[in-house]
């Protein structure tokens, strides 16, 4: 084998390594107070290894619709208090496309009008994002995962008429 070919066999591996390392790094445990809100709820859920949460919510009325909401277990920090997002994905944009500029622009206004949840645009995913305290209460969280969910699901059923999320 030659030299060449080695080294970068052996850049590779060690970029291999740094890359898995700092994958690792992105995992948070699951914060147990997500669990324990769930739980007091009776809420069904799952632990991605992200240590983020995952609620399906069920509508029987519609043709066994679902739509997921995401945890995540990482908080940040802003004036002394703690908080998370509670989140929904509605759909993907085409990639690298912006969403339609009508629909942009209702979003906005329902952002100034809405009393809990705001859309993003994360990359090409939108989503309905409610940002509550990290210690919210089970009701409180409860609260937060269907108004983002329901928000959400109009959204996608309106825009994709799929049921992908």
């Amino acid at each position: 084998m030659s030299i060449a070919r080695t080294t970068l066999i052996a850049s590779l591996l060690a970029l291999a390594s740094v890359t898995a390392a700092h994958a690792e790094d992105k995992r948070i445990p699951p914060d147990p107070r997500i669990a324990k809100a769930l739980d007091a709820e009776k809420l069904r859920y799952d632990v991605e290894a992200s240590g983020e949460y995952s609620v399906v919510i069920r509508w029987s009325n519609d043709a066994g619709r679902t739509q997921l909401v995401r945890i995540p277990s990482d908080t940040f920090r802003w004036q002394g208090g703690e908080y998370r997002d509670v989140y929904s994905v509605a759909f993907e944009a085409a990639p690298g496309k912006p969403v339609d500029a009508a629909l942009a622009n209702r979003l906005l206004v329902e952002n100034n009008d809405s009393l809990l949840g705001f859309w993003a645009k994360q990359g090409d995913v939108v989503m309905n994002i409610a940002r509550i305290r990290a210690d919210a209460t089970p009701s409180e969280l409860r609260a937060a995962i269907f108004f983002v969910g329901e928000t959400a699901y109009d959204l996608e059923k309106e825009v994709t008429r799929k049921d992908d999320y």
